[in-house]
């Protein structure tokens, strides 16, 4: 007697999920201007977050110093530290400086990962 086969249905193909657009907000507190950045920063999306941050800090002839919220970015692939790390080139050439606030999930690696952590003043991380 020969086994019996059951034909199997091909595996449904993986598809791929598109990263969620960012959205950009700025607000400007005495002294600072906040940029809060909603979504998945990637480099779709890159073009965006990019020109807010650079005229964020054009436009304060104050000397005020740009501050990045990320507590409602989703995702963040090297497309974000590499933003940040020209805007904080940028705003070091006019002697300011780049803050970021907000950082959780996963963004909250990248600091350590790119070894960047104490040139945008987070404080310390313990573990991990």
């Amino acid at each position: 007697m020969s086994p019996i086969s059951t034909p199997h249905p091909a595996p449904t193909p993986a598809r791929a999920v598109a990263p969620q657009p960012i959205r950009v907000r700025t607000t400007q507190p005495p002294g600072e201007t906040v940029v809060g950045v909603e979504g998945t920063v990637c480099l779709d999306h890159a073009d965006g977050l990019r020109t807010a941050l650079m005229r964020t800090l054009a436009s304060r002839e104050d000397g005020a110093s740009p501050v990045g919220d990320t507590s409602a970015t989703a995702v963040c692939d090297a497309t974000g530290p590499n933003i940040l790390l020209r805007l904080r080139r940028q705003a070091e050439a006019e002697h300011r400086t780049v803050a970021i606030t907000g950082v959780r999930g996963q963004f909250a690696h990248v600091p350590d990962i790119t070894r960047t952590r104490s040139l945008f003043g987070f404080p310390p991380q313990v573990g991990w």
